[in-house]
């Protein structure tokens, strides 16, 4: 903490011109400085008490001072602009006509700083409105205040065996955020393979996890992993001992090569590889461009292939394959099969032509002039992009149409039904 250090020998400087002009050689600063320093504890855990007593000198009580007179400002130097501002006056006590105690229970990290004690028959608020404390009488100061958060067990343990016989990897939570800047808080892990083997301590790890690399381990059906969290301004710690089951955190390998071919208008075939024959089930998810999120087509399989049937024609489908042991474990990283668009197929409904959908014009040369209309066939039924329309007189076709919902015809000027269908390219 030279930062903190370094802004109370500077604050000093100043205060030293107003008590002591003379001193102003870096040595007797520094002697000073030290004269100065208030009895307290300097490195306290986040929840205990902070006690900061300050005595008023002979020369203070004959002016007239009492410990009435006394308050504290509070700084911290790490702020980018750093500026003392005053401490509530009910964490003050009075011990007696010459003391006062600065006491603060259930500290937090904002107490992180350094505390400054004064006489002044002043309030301390107006002075911190006002003129400042610069040409104030400071009693003393503390030494760098630490505050950090005592060691605590370790939560969310788990671990993971990739691929039944590749790498380990444990990782936890901390239950409160260490402050690191300090480099006081650590963790160690230990392992003991199977009941007789022995302790040894994790080859990669750091405050939230262990990697043992493939082959570092012998391959046993129980380990016994330490994790320690230590303090070691105050040389505690906490330790506990977790007990894992081999056969239960295997998470497998992704699949390879997903592939997907088509079978029929409404079914295609998924396949895919693995590199281990160990048992195990595969979950297949598809996901229909526009639909929110993935959908679970089987999670039980245990074969390579599988059939997908029921799909909507003409749409973009998504499908992701991940994989399982039997029984407990983890389920592998999905490997997507991306846009995969289903064959078009002819639509489900045909054109809407009611009544007064069309109008004519006078015979000429025995051809009739008609103005047709139609509704467009819905979304849903559509089963893919319409291309164009054909027109027929009794099978014959009349018009191809390319798009939209009207055109006009000439047509026999005898009465004739006209009937509109779709017809699809493909």
């Amino acid at each position: 903490m030279v930062e903190l250090k370094s802004f109370c020998i500077c604050l000093l400087s100043v205060l030293l011109l107003k008590i002591d002009p003379s001193v102003q050689d870096l040595t007797d600063i520094m002697a000073y400085f030290e004269s100065m320093i208030l009895k307290s504890d300097t490195y306290l855990f986040v929840g205990e008490e902070l006690n900061v007593p300050c005595k008023l000198g002979a020369e203070m009580l004959q002016n007239g001072h009492t410990s009435q007179d006394i308050f504290f400002t509070f700084v911290q130097p790490k702020k980018a602009y750093p500026r003392p501002v005053c401490v509530n006056s009910s964490l003050v006590r009075v011990l007696d006509a010459s003391t006062a105690v600065l006491s603060i229970r259930n500290v937090t990290l904002n107490e992180d700083g350094l505390f400054v004690c004064y006489v002044s028959h002043d309030n301390c608020s107006s002075l911190e409105n006002t003129t400042g404390f610069w040409g104030e009488t400071a009693i003393g100061f503390t030494d760098d205040i630490i505050i950090q958060y005592k060691p605590q067990n370790v939560t969310d343990f788990k671990c993971i065996i990739y691929d039944w016989n590749g790498h380990m990897k444990c990782t936890w939570t901390h239950p409160v955020p260490y402050v690191e800047d300090y480099g006081d808080s650590d963790t160690f892990v230990a392992i003991k393979e199977g009941e007789l083997g022995n302790l040894t301590f994790c080859p990669i790890n750091d405050s939230v996890s262990c990697l043992w690399p493939k082959g570092y381990l012998m391959q046993k059906d129980t380990y016994y992993i330490t994790v320690e969290v230590w303090n070691a301004e105050k040389a505690i710690h906490t330790s506990q001992v977790f007990t894992v089951r081999a056969d239960q955190i295997v998470q497998p390998a992704p699949v390879k090569n997903i592939r997907a071919k088509t079978l029929s208008d409404r079914c295609l075939k998924l396949s895919w590889t693995h590199g281990s024959n160990r048992a195990k089930v595969c979950r297949i998810t598809q996901q229909k461009d526009g639909d929110p999120g993935h959908k679970v087509v089987t999670d039980n399989e245990t074969h390579t292939i599988y059939k997908v049937c029921d799909y909507e024609p003409s749409a973009v489908y998504t499908f992701a394959v991940d994989c399982h042991p039997l029984g407990l474990g983890y389920w592998s990283n999905p490997r997507v099969f991306h846009v995969l668009t289903t064959p078009k197929s002819a639509s489900r409904s045909g054109l809407v032509i009611a009544e007064g959908s069309y109008d004519t014009a006078t015979c000429i040369a025995e051809l009739r002039n008609i103005n047709l209309h139609w509704q467009e066939v819905d979304k849903l039924y559509k089963n893919g992009i319409i291309d164009s329309y054909s027109v027929k007189i009794n099978s014959r076709v009349l018009a191809r149409i390319p798009d939209g919902n009207s055109e006009s015809l000439k047509m026999p000027g005898t009465c004739v039904n006209a009937v509109a269908k779709t017809v699809l390219r493909g």
